[in-house]
Order: C-alpha cells, then sequence, then structure tokens
C-alpha cells in the first residue's frame, strides 16, 4: 500500500508539474507577446521623438521667416510714412509761401540788411523797375 501511496503521490505531484509547465509555457508566450508589443511601442515612441524634433525645426524655421518678414514690413511702413510725412511736408510748405511777395531782381538774403520791410521796400523802389505779375 504504502508503494500505492507513493505511487499516488507522485502521480499527483507529476500532474501538478505539468500543470505548472503548461502555466510557464503560457506565461512565457504572454511574456514574449507583451515584449513585441514593447519593442513596437519603443519603435514607434522614438518615431514619434523624431517628428517631434522635425515639427520643432520646422517652428524655429517658420519662426525665423515670420520675424524676418516682420522687420521687412517695419521697414516699408516706416518708409511709407517717412514719404507720406515729407509729402506732407512740402505740402504745408507750400501753403505757407503762397501769401509771399517774391520780388525778382534782389539778392536773396538782402531783407536781413535792413530794419523793415519798408525800408527794404523804398531802397528796392528806386532800383528796380515794377512789373506786377500775380501768379498762385
Amino acid at each position: 500500500m504504502a508503494a500505492a501511496d507513493t505511487s499516488n503521490k507522485l502521480d499527483r505531484v507529476l500532474a501538478n508539474v505539468e500543470i505548472l509547465l503548461k502555466a510557464n509555457d503560457q506565461t512565457e508566450l504572454q511574456l514574449k507577446n507583451i515584449l513585441v508589443k514593447l519593442e513596437a511601442l519603443e519603435s514607434s515612441q522614438k518615431k514619434t521623438a523624431e517628428e517631434i524634433n522635425d515639427l520643432k525645426e520646422s517652428y524655429n524655421h517658420l519662426e525665423g521667416k515670420i520675424n524676418e518678414v516682420e522687420s521687412k514690413v517695419d521697414e516699408k511702413v516706416s518708409r511709407t510714412d517717412v514719404a507720406t510725412l515729407e509729402r506732407n511736408i512740402e505740402d504745408l510748405e507750400n501753403w505757407s509761401k503762397r501769401d509771399n511777395i517774391v520780388i525778382w531782381g534782389l539778392c536773396e538774403g538782402v531783407e536781413n540788411d535792413y530794419e523793415s520791410m519798408e525800408t527794404l521796400l523804398r531802397w528796392a523802389s528806386l532800383r528796380i523797375t515794377w512789373k506786377f505779375r500775380i501768379s498762385r
């Protein structure tokens, strides 16, 4: 009986070992599947990291281009503003000269030599033949 009892125990132990080996095989298969999935995830993660770096480079390049365009626009706006201001100044100067008296035949700056315009005109009337022409 002892041999039969030992044989039964050995059979149960062998059955348990077979169950454990099958479970071990299934666990190994599951671990291999997990490993394959992890490798795929790792590859995907590397690819995503490379794409992110490419996007960063593109972003930096575009940002540089945008800054360049903004500075050119600012420069052109400045030039346009300057040209507009110059035209406005010229227009204002022309309007301010509208009512000035022009005396042909006198050197420019001679008016500074006389105390008043009246004295200058008296002096000029003695030396100039007057021809009046009104123009605007």
